[in-house]
């Protein structure tokens, strides 16, 4: 997963996964959109934290909702399993 996510920040550092979740907690994501990072995230915590999940499940929810991508943000969390 982080090789895929590398290529989107088009970083050509390695980066560990801890790393990209510290970054993703703090709000930092160039190269993505604050709902993909958000989804990137909590695919992350599922394998390494589950128990930080569930705020960040309701800050992106809190987030999309009203908007257009608040489908998007649904299927994607149905998809991992954390709806």
């Amino acid at each position: 997963m982080a090789c895929v996510i590398m290529r989107c920040l088009r970083c050509k550092k390695n980066i560990s996964d801890e790393a990209l979740i510290k970054a993703w907690t703090q709000g930092e994501a160039k190269g993505l959109s604050e709902p993909q990072m958000y989804l990137y995230l909590i695919a992350m915590l599922k394998h390494y934290n589950p128990g930080e999940m569930p705020g960040k499940i309701e800050e992106l929810k809190k987030l999309s909702k009203g908007r257009s991508f608040e489908q998007n943000v649904k299927n994607n969390l149905k998809k991992l399993g954390v709806d």
